[in-house]
This record gives structure tokens, sequence and C-alpha cells, in this order.
């Protein structure tokens, strides 16, 4: 398996993305990953939901949760579409990974923040 098809399986991609690149620093201790849309997708609108075409792109940066003790960081391409619909016009579309506005991913709700520890004892 190549390190782009794991990341991508670990940080569960939607469809629409995918993993293209791969960095690892020893010197800075990070992790920098690269994501892209596929081209020629057509995305939803933020506003109305509706499928509308990419316009252009604008370069994010997101801080995603440790790999293992890396700090790891997600760069990515992210679409503007440019939806027909009155009142949509050109807007940036919403990543799966991360709240508007902010520049930390936001953690999987199915994932346990503390899972529970089985079968520990204390000596």
């Amino acid at each position: 398996m190549k390190p782009e098809e794991l990341i991508d399986h670990i940080l569960g991609i939607a469809p629409a993305w995918k993993v293209t690149g791969v960095t690892f620093s020893r010197e800075s201790d990070r992790l920098d990953i690269t994501i892209d849309f596929q081209r020629g997708a057509s995305l939803p609108c933020p506003v109305c939901g509706a499928s509308a075409p990419v316009h252009d792109t604008s370069e994010e940066e997101w801080r995603n949760l440790n790999f293992i003790q890396y700090e790891a960081y997600l760069h990515v391409k992210v679409p503007h579409v440019k939806c027909p619909n009155d009142g949509c016009g050109l807007k940036q579309v919403q990543v799966p990974w991360a709240r508007a506005g902010s520049g930390f991913t936001r953690i999987d709700k199915n994932v346990p923040q503390n899972p529970p520890i089985k079968n520990a004892s204390c000596a």
C-alpha cells in the first residue's frame, strides 16, 4: 500500500477528495499531508446544495491530531464553486474535515476520546 493510500484510509477522506502527497521531516518532527479534490468534479454549493462546477481554488492549511508523536498538517487546494442558482454565486466549498473558518481539523464523533480500558489492573 502506498503512503498516500494509507493516510487516505486513516483520515477517512470522502470520495471527492484524495491524498496526493505525504512528506515526513525527522528534523521538525512533522508530517505534511497534501489533499486535492478530483479534477472535473462538481461539488455541492455550500448555500443551496446544488451541484456546481469548480471555478478556482485557494490553498488552505489545517492542523490535525498528532500522528503518533509527530505534528500533522493538511495542505489542501480548496475549490470555490460557481453556483448558477440565484443568490449563491461564487462560494468556497465546505471541507468534510473542518468547520468553516477553523484552522484545526475536527475530531470524528465516532472516535472515542477516552476509549475504555479493559482488563486493567493496578499493581
